[in-house]
């Protein structure tokens, strides 16, 4: 697995898009079988479609799709929606159902008002305008139309790196000192760091209502870039034994606000 660190400035737009265009090995970006081993990913995954049976949409946009399995899954369990998957760097056509696009988020190829639904899941963390990607997103929503967002949560690396600046540090010194330059840009491509409360803000300042949030929690949640850990996570917690001892400790564990990801069910205004 290739390590989830910027190559080049994280603040420069044109390193940003370069990398995402070219990162081929990207998690974001696996197989299904392989993403959904993942037992944050399989968790994720479940959720955002139990939340879209319910909205039942006529089309459907994931705007960051990565590998296109959320996309694919959800065509085809409801094959005469239209379905969309965009990215930078997009799948190959799996099914015949979704339309996986190569575009901008912040710049969508759809007109005004017609999608009724989308999901925006582990993405605006990504960006450096987040802002600019949701009111995108309004736009070419419909009146009353749903989104769907996760974003890292406070029980994550996110939280504390955001407070300290701990992980970015000990990368610069590392490479300074000539050990390694993996984590010269940090361990990870977050450019926002932020709770809930402040992912809530973003979001109804653009013209969402939030209409359902919880967190997701998985217990140990190892990150990619310490691989043998990750392996060895696969391995125990996907099997289904786990992954039910999993839903039922999330379930337990609702009403703290923590949790490696949270979820927003939002509504255009």
């Amino acid at each position: 697995m290739a390590p989830v660190t910027f190559d080049g400035d994280s603040r420069d737009p044109r390193a940003l898009e370069h990398f995402y265009r070219s990162f081929h090995g990207a998690p974001w970006r696996q197989a299904k079988t392989e993403f959904l081993s993942d037992p944050l990913n399989a968790q994720r995954t479940a959720l955002i479609l139990e939340r879209l049976e319910r909205i039942a949409p006529d089309s459907l946009l994931d705007a960051g799709c990565g590998g296109g399995v959320l996309a694919g899954m959800f065509a085809e369990r409801h094959p005469g929606s239209k379905c969309y998957g965009l990215d930078l760097n997009p799948p190959s056509q799996g099914t015949d159902n979704p339309a996986f696009i190569a575009g901008d988020i912040r710049a969508l190829p759809f007109g005004d008002q017609t999608l009724q639904c989308a999901v925006c899941s582990e993405t605006i963390e990504h960006l450096a305008d987040p802002d600019r990607a949701l009111a995108e997103l309004r736009r070419a929503l419909a009146p009353g139309a749903r989104l769907l967002i996760t974003v890292p949560n406070l029980f994550c690396l996110d939280s504390l790196e955001g407070r300290t600046g701990m992980f970015h540090a000990a990368g610069r010194a590392l490479h300074r000192a000539g050990v390694t330059s993996r984590f010269r840009n940090g361990i990870n491509t977050h450019l926002q760091k932020l709770p809930p409360s402040a992912w809530e803000k973003i979001i109804t300042l653009q013209g969402f209502a939030v209409e359902y949030q919880q967190p997701v929690y998985i217990f140990p949640y190892i990150p990619y870039f310490i691989g043998p850990a990750k392996a060895l996570e696969k391995k125990l917690l996907s099997p289904e034994p786990a992954a039910r001892a999993l839903r039922a400790l999330d379930g337990a564990l609702r009403f703290a606000p923590l949790g490696q990801l949270h979820f927003f069910e939002c509504s255009k205004r």
